[in-house]
């Protein structure tokens, strides 16, 4: 089953008013006004909840994409991130973790995200990590 994804005009919609309803009775109990001044301050309540709304959605969507400085944390971390020891690629890539075995001085080479891309490739890589994200 595919659920539908709503637009943010059609949750502001639906939302707006649940606040006005949640808030309106608490800051200005209704028994208290007369019909104009119940309409003046639906309005103005309506205004704010709106204004409120739209600041946190701004907030919200900022949480969602991510900026330029962001994306290139994410390229520089990896880039320095040293392989694990157990690294093991595929598709016809060759990595010998070992060198020197055959003298007295054996090493293990420790690769970094630098030895698979370059900085543009990494850019790359984790744009499209980012790309769509929820």
């Amino acid at each position: 089953m595919t659920r539908r994804r709503y637009s943010d005009e059609e949750v502001e919609a639906v939302m707006i008013p649940k606040i006005v309803e949640a808030i309106y009775p608490v800051l200005l109990p209704m028994e208290q006004q007369d019909c104009a001044i119940q309409e003046q301050n639906h309005k103005r309540i309506t205004e704010i909840a709106t204004k409120v709304w739209r600041e946190f959605t701004q907030i919200g969507s900022k949480g969602r994409s991510m900026t330029e400085d962001q994306i290139k944390h994410m390229v520089d971390r990896f880039l320095g991130w040293h392989l694990p020891e157990n690294f093991n690629p595929d598709g016809g890539i060759i990595f010998k973790p070992m060198f020197n075995e055959h003298t007295s001085h054996p090493m293990r080479h420790d690769p970094s995200g630098t030895n698979l891309f370059d900085a543009e490739q990494a850019t790359a890589m984790v744009r499209f990590m980012v790309d769509g994200m929820p």
